[in-house]
Protein backbone atom coordinates (compact mmCIF):
# COMPACT_ATOMS: atom_id res chain seq x y z
CA UNK A 1 0.00 0.00 0.00
CA UNK A 2 1.03 3.69 -0.43
CA UNK A 3 2.24 5.84 1.98
CA UNK A 4 0.10 9.21 3.15
CA UNK A 5 1.12 12.27 3.75
CA UNK A 6 -0.79 15.75 5.05
CA UNK A 7 -0.22 18.81 6.16
CA UNK A 8 -0.54 19.72 9.61
CA UNK A 9 -0.08 23.15 11.02
CA UNK A 10 1.47 23.79 14.60
CA UNK A 11 0.05 27.61 14.79
CA UNK A 12 -3.82 26.92 13.80
CA UNK A 13 -3.71 23.28 13.89
CA UNK A 14 -5.09 23.16 10.23
CA UNK A 15 -5.08 19.68 8.71
CA UNK A 16 -5.06 18.95 5.16
CA UNK A 17 -6.48 15.75 4.07
CA UNK A 18 -4.60 12.70 3.39
CA UNK A 19 -3.35 12.00 0.21
CA UNK A 20 -1.25 9.42 -1.58
CA UNK A 21 2.48 10.04 -1.41
CA UNK A 22 3.04 9.15 -5.36
CA UNK A 23 0.52 6.82 -7.46
CA UNK A 24 1.38 5.03 -11.35
CA UNK A 25 -0.89 5.57 -14.35
CA UNK A 26 -0.88 4.05 -17.47
CA UNK A 27 -0.44 6.59 -20.17
CA UNK A 28 -2.81 5.80 -23.45
CA UNK A 29 -2.79 7.21 -26.55
CA UNK A 30 -5.99 8.89 -26.49
CA UNK A 31 -8.64 9.25 -23.85
CA UNK A 32 -10.97 6.40 -23.11
CA UNK A 33 -13.60 8.16 -22.20
CA UNK A 34 -14.50 4.97 -19.83
CA UNK A 35 -16.06 5.24 -16.37
CA UNK A 36 -14.30 2.47 -15.21
CA UNK A 37 -11.28 3.53 -16.34
CA UNK A 38 -10.45 6.60 -13.97
CA UNK A 39 -8.12 8.79 -15.79
CA UNK A 40 -6.14 12.09 -14.12
CA UNK A 41 -7.86 14.93 -14.39
CA UNK A 42 -4.82 17.06 -15.75
CA UNK A 43 -4.02 14.33 -18.09
CA UNK A 44 -7.30 11.98 -19.36
CA UNK A 45 -4.84 9.96 -21.94
CA UNK A 46 -3.57 8.46 -17.88
CA UNK A 47 -5.64 6.00 -16.43
CA UNK A 48 -5.07 5.96 -12.84
CA UNK A 49 -3.28 2.25 -11.59
CA UNK A 50 -4.90 1.10 -8.63
CA UNK A 51 -3.24 -0.68 -6.03
CA UNK A 52 -4.40 -3.11 -5.04
CA UNK A 53 -5.65 -3.91 -8.53
CA UNK A 54 -3.28 -2.95 -10.84
CA UNK A 55 -3.40 -6.02 -12.54
CA UNK A 56 -6.62 -6.14 -13.68
CA UNK A 57 -6.37 -2.54 -15.03
CA UNK A 58 -3.53 -3.22 -16.88
CA UNK A 59 -4.77 -6.20 -18.39
CA UNK A 60 -8.44 -4.45 -19.18
CA UNK A 61 -6.03 -2.00 -21.64
CA UNK A 62 -4.28 -4.64 -23.08
CA UNK A 63 -1.27 -4.54 -21.20
CA UNK A 64 0.93 -6.25 -18.15
CA UNK A 65 2.98 -4.38 -15.97
CA UNK A 66 6.06 -5.71 -17.84
CA UNK A 67 4.37 -4.42 -21.50
CA UNK A 68 3.69 -1.21 -20.41
CA UNK A 69 6.86 -0.43 -18.75
CA UNK A 70 8.39 -1.81 -22.00
CA UNK A 71 6.94 0.47 -23.77
CA UNK A 72 7.64 3.35 -21.81
CA UNK A 73 3.68 4.05 -20.69
CA UNK A 74 4.19 3.75 -17.15
CA UNK A 75 4.28 6.93 -15.19
CA UNK A 76 3.99 8.27 -11.79
CA UNK A 77 2.75 10.92 -9.72
CA UNK A 78 4.63 12.29 -7.02
CA UNK A 79 2.12 14.52 -4.77
CA UNK A 80 4.78 17.89 -3.53
CA UNK A 81 3.54 21.13 -1.72
CA UNK A 82 4.97 24.37 -2.54
CA UNK A 83 6.95 26.02 0.44
CA UNK A 84 5.58 29.83 -0.24
CA UNK A 85 2.20 29.13 -0.86
CA UNK A 86 1.55 25.82 0.95
CA UNK A 87 -0.58 24.37 -2.32
CA UNK A 88 -0.37 20.94 -3.20
CA UNK A 89 0.08 19.63 -6.69
CA UNK A 90 1.51 17.02 -8.63
CA UNK A 91 4.51 16.49 -10.35
CA UNK A 92 4.97 13.79 -13.38
CA UNK A 93 7.66 11.27 -14.60
CA UNK A 94 7.89 8.47 -16.73
CA UNK A 95 8.34 5.34 -14.38
CA UNK A 96 10.97 2.59 -15.22
CA UNK A 97 12.48 0.45 -12.75
CA UNK A 98 14.79 -2.12 -13.99
CA UNK A 99 14.68 -4.82 -11.18
CA UNK A 100 10.75 -5.17 -11.37
CA UNK A 101 11.48 -5.38 -15.19
CA UNK A 102 14.42 -7.94 -15.05
CA UNK A 103 12.07 -10.38 -12.58
CA UNK A 104 13.68 -12.59 -9.99
CA UNK A 105 13.40 -16.22 -11.06
CA UNK A 106 16.99 -14.96 -13.71
CA UNK A 107 18.96 -14.10 -10.63
CA UNK A 108 17.35 -17.11 -8.43
CA UNK A 109 18.89 -19.96 -10.91
CA UNK A 110 22.16 -18.32 -11.16
CA UNK A 111 22.85 -17.81 -7.43
CA UNK A 112 21.55 -21.55 -6.76
CA UNK A 113 25.04 -22.76 -8.68
CA UNK A 114 27.68 -20.97 -6.37
CA UNK A 115 25.45 -22.08 -3.40
CA UNK A 116 25.36 -25.19 -4.41
CA UNK A 117 28.91 -25.81 -4.59
CA UNK A 118 29.53 -23.47 -1.81
CA UNK A 119 27.85 -25.66 0.69
CA UNK A 120 28.84 -28.92 -0.96
CA UNK A 121 32.41 -28.06 -0.98
CA UNK A 122 32.12 -27.01 2.10
CA UNK A 123 30.34 -29.12 4.20
CA UNK A 124 28.25 -26.39 5.86
CA UNK A 125 24.76 -25.99 4.16
CA UNK A 126 24.68 -22.43 6.55
CA UNK A 127 27.60 -21.16 4.17
CA UNK A 128 25.78 -22.56 0.81
CA UNK A 129 22.63 -19.87 2.47
CA UNK A 130 25.17 -17.09 2.89
CA UNK A 131 26.48 -17.81 -0.27
CA UNK A 132 22.89 -18.29 -2.15
CA UNK A 133 21.77 -14.53 -0.17
CA UNK A 134 24.89 -12.77 -1.59
CA UNK A 135 24.83 -14.07 -5.46
CA UNK A 136 21.23 -13.31 -5.50
CA UNK A 137 22.23 -9.64 -4.29
CA UNK A 138 24.36 -8.95 -6.69
CA UNK A 139 23.10 -10.63 -9.67
CA UNK A 140 19.39 -9.17 -9.55
CA UNK A 141 21.14 -5.37 -8.89
CA UNK A 142 23.32 -6.21 -12.06
CA UNK A 143 20.97 -6.99 -13.92
CA UNK A 144 18.00 -4.50 -12.96
CA UNK A 145 21.18 -1.67 -13.65
CA UNK A 146 21.83 -3.42 -17.19
CA UNK A 147 17.72 -3.84 -17.72
CA UNK A 148 17.35 -0.23 -16.68
CA UNK A 149 20.21 1.33 -18.65
CA UNK A 150 18.56 -0.42 -21.97
CA UNK A 151 14.52 0.76 -21.24
CA UNK A 152 16.41 4.38 -20.42
CA UNK A 153 18.38 4.20 -24.19
CA UNK A 154 15.05 3.14 -25.52
CA UNK A 155 13.00 5.68 -23.96
CA UNK A 156 15.49 8.72 -23.90
CA UNK A 157 12.96 10.80 -25.57
CA UNK A 158 10.40 10.39 -22.44
CA UNK A 159 13.05 10.67 -19.42
CA UNK A 160 14.09 13.80 -20.82
CA UNK A 161 10.88 15.15 -19.15
CA UNK A 162 12.03 13.60 -15.36
CA UNK A 163 14.65 16.41 -15.83
CA UNK A 164 12.58 19.24 -15.59
CA UNK A 165 12.10 21.04 -12.00
CA UNK A 166 9.14 20.51 -10.09
CA UNK A 167 7.22 24.10 -10.15
CA UNK A 168 4.30 25.02 -8.58
CA UNK A 169 1.48 25.91 -10.95
CA UNK A 170 -0.27 28.53 -8.44
CA UNK A 171 2.91 30.96 -7.73
CA UNK A 172 5.54 29.43 -10.11
CA UNK A 173 8.36 28.50 -6.86
CA UNK A 174 10.55 25.68 -7.09
CA UNK A 175 11.08 25.62 -3.33
CA UNK A 176 8.85 22.16 -3.11
CA UNK A 177 8.24 20.16 0.35
CA UNK A 178 10.39 20.83 3.00
CA UNK A 179 10.72 20.73 7.02
CA UNK A 180 8.20 23.97 7.48
CA UNK A 181 5.88 24.42 4.53
CA UNK A 182 3.51 27.74 4.68
CA UNK A 183 0.00 26.25 5.72
CA UNK A 184 -3.12 27.32 3.01
CA UNK A 185 -5.14 28.27 6.59
CA UNK A 186 -3.34 30.94 8.70
CA UNK A 187 -0.31 31.96 6.08
CA UNK A 188 2.00 31.01 8.66
CA UNK A 189 5.15 28.82 7.93
CA UNK A 190 4.35 26.45 10.11
CA UNK A 191 2.41 23.55 8.49
CA UNK A 192 5.03 20.18 8.55
CA UNK A 193 4.68 17.38 6.52
CA UNK A 194 3.09 13.61 8.70
CA UNK A 195 3.97 10.54 6.62
CA UNK A 196 1.41 7.63 7.86
CA UNK A 197 0.60 4.32 6.06
CA UNK A 198 -3.10 4.67 5.58
CA UNK A 199 -5.30 7.41 5.53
Amino acid sequence: MPNFHRIKCDHCGFKSEPSPESYLALELDKPTGLDSSPSHPDNPADIIIPNPGAKICLEAHGFTFKSAMKDGRIVKYIRKYCRECGAPFEFRKYYINGLQMAGCLTPVLVSLVPALLTGLLSGHWYLGIIAFLGCLGVTATILGFLTERMLSKNHAEKLLQNKDIPRCPHCASIETTGSRIKCPECGFRSGKLIVTRSK
